[in-house]
Formats: C-alpha cells, structure tokens, sequence
C-alpha cells in the first residue's frame, strides 16, 4: 500500500479508538479486525451500484470510520456514536446513509444477503425487499435441506407481519 491508503487506514483506526474511548463502548478488536477489508472494498471494489451487508454488526464503527473517510458521515455525525438518540449505534444500523441492513448477531448479514442477491437476479421490486430476501433465503436453505419444519415457521413468522 501507498501512503496515502496506510494515511487512510491509519485515519480510520485512529477514528476507531477516539470513538471507543469516548463513548465507553467495546469492540475494538472486532472493529480493527476488518479495517483494511473495509477500505479496499469501500475504496478499491464497491461501485455506487453494489451493497455491502456488515454480517459482524458489532464492528459497526469500523464502518461508520469508513463511512467518515468516504465522505458519507459528516464529522459531526461521527462525533454522535455512542451518545443518546444517535443513529450511530453499537450494532449497524440501516438508519444511517450508507448501511443497508441493520446487524448484530454474528452470521445475522448472511441469510439476508443470499435471499437480496436471489431476489436482485430473478428482478423483485424493492417495495417487498425484505420479505422477499428472507423467503428467497428459506428457499435455499430447503434446497440444501435444512429441517422443513423450522423453515415452514420461519416463513410463516415473517409473511403475518
């Protein structure tokens, strides 16, 4: 890497620690973790067409850092994460520009990206996005035979909402 990618990667982990430290927050090491990933894919691979689903919710400020740097987060937006009413939360949240998917537990990004991607390719309208991404995803699960069972409750716990 160049200096200006190592002055960046080292803007957004520096970002990291200020905002851990003030908000009183955890998950540095989680954050850290994916920061280079971040950045070449937020700097190098994403076009303004593609979507990234943070599986790893609670690595949420390492993208919110990210966010910063590519001008997507205001500094004063930023300076919000951790403080009341903010939408920069511990967990991703879809609430902030940027972030289409709101995640926390480990995994939780997964199944909602197989069943957006599925949903992407056969042409649904985004008006049923969600619904369609979670059935699309019970259709794989069934086709590499997950219990019936469990996937019929799924379905039906999602579709009465």
């Amino acid at each position: 890497m160049n200096k200006k990618e190592n002055k960046l990667i080292k803007n957004i982990r520096l970002n990291i620690l200020k905002k851990t430290y003030e908000a009183k927050s955890s998950h540095i090491g989680s954050c850290y973790s994916i920061v280079e990933i971040l950045y070449v894919l937020y700097f190098l691979v994403l076009k303004k067409k593609d979507t990234f689903i943070l599986s790893k919710g609670h690595a949420a400020l390492a993208l919110y850092c990210t966010l910063f740097e590519k001008k997507f987060l205001s500094r004063a937006s930023l300076n919000s994460y951790g403080k009341n009413n903010t939408k920069l939360r511990a967990h991703a949240s879809h609430k902030v520009k940027g972030i289409e998917f709101s995640t926390g537990s480990l995994g939780h990004g997964l199944p909602y990206a197989v069943g957006r991607a599925l949903g992407e390719k056969i042409g649904e309208d985004d008006k049923r996005a969600d619904r369609v991404a979670i059935v699309r995803t019970c259709i794989v699960l069934y086709a590499v035979t997950v219990d019936t069972f469990i996937l019929l409750n799924i379905l039906k716990n999602w579709l009465d909402k």
